[in-house]
């Protein structure tokens, strides 16, 4: 009986040890798994603006060479600041240029605990410099050029999904949907005598509400 005993207590305080023991290693899985580095910026150029405006410009007969290039800084464990910048969209006779400032903020998830990676919601603003080049014939038949600049501010929203090739791979994609209304800011009166030039909207101010669609590949450091 005493035997029995004294083999009881010591099963019972081998159990304790192995308990407290197996609580202060880690798990096989997380002790195997590879150290992933956190990244804290990315620089992406968006491909979806190089194919879609160059083919409606090419369908109109015209030439254009878009690009917005953009880049994001990482302010906290699931917020980040982005700014984008479009450089020479249009055609000979109206040129584009324009930035845009998101506040992106990332749905954190098991998989995405922190960092610059998974769904993220953002609130955008945003300014374009549209510039029309005209051959100006005034009242005294004077040829000339005349440039007519307009100047837009935009505001809106955005959802989109940022992630990485790989988990140590600094390759990554950014597709993205949202949702802008633009406004003229600046008066670009037509001036008298200039037969050639129109103050007609841009496409941006053809609707209330303009879809906003992104796909980007970028590099993260």
């Amino acid at each position: 009986m005493k035997a029995r005993l004294s083999f009881a207590v010591l099963f019972s305080l081998l159990l304790s040890s192995s308990a407290a023991f197996a609580q202060t290693q880690p798990t096989p899985p997380d002790s195997l798994r590879p150290a992933v580095r956190a990244y804290r910026n990315v620089v992406r150029l968006d491909v979806l603006v190089l194919l879609v405006r160059n083919l409606s410009y090419l369908l109109d007969g015209g030439t254009a060479l878009p690009l917005l290039v953009g880049y994001e800084r990482q302010l906290g464990p699931h917020v980040s600041g982005n700014v984008e910048a479009l450089l020479d969209a249009g055609n000979a006779k109206e040129r584009i240029t324009g930035l845009a400032l998101q506040l992106r903020h990332y749905v954190a998830t098991p998989r995405h605990p922190t960092g610059l990676t998974g769904l993220y919601v953002a609130p955008m603003v945003g300014a374009r410099l549209v510039k029309r080049d005209y051959l100006a014939s005034f009242v005294w038949y004077t040829p000339s050029g005349y440039i007519q600049r307009r100047v837009l501010g935009g505001a809106g929203g955005a959802i989109g999904w940022q992630a990485a090739f790989g988990p140590q791979s600094r390759l990554v994609f950014d597709a993205s949907l949202g949702l802008m209304g633009w406004k003229q800011l600046n008066n670009s009166a037509v001036p008298i005598g200039c037969i050639s030039c129109s103050d007609d909207p841009t496409h941006y101010e053809n609707s209330i509400i303009m879809p906003d669609a992104r796909f980007s590949l970028g590099y993260r450091f």
